[in-house]
């Protein structure tokens, strides 16, 4: 009887770019930006750059594959 293992398969390396999506509570603007140390969703940002009236939030934070896919 022989011990017929599957060897495990070599899965690929995706390499990933992570952003930060900031919302303007005044405005509305949405920008998006690389990801920094130290954010998390609904934190307080500096002023909006678009109105100036309001401090911004961090609505969403994501990964986009950095790797075309053929």
């Amino acid at each position: 009887m022989t011990n017929s293992k599957q060897q495990p398969q070599q899965s690929k390396k995706q390499d990933y770019q992570v952003y930060t999506v900031e919302v303007c509570p005044a405005c509305n603007f949405k920008s998006k930006r690389p990801f920094e140390i130290g954010d998390f969703v609904f934190k307080t940002n500096g002023e909006c750059s678009h109105c100036k009236n309001a401090k911004t939030k961090i609505e969403m934070i994501y990964a986009e594959s950095t790797k075309q896919q053929s």
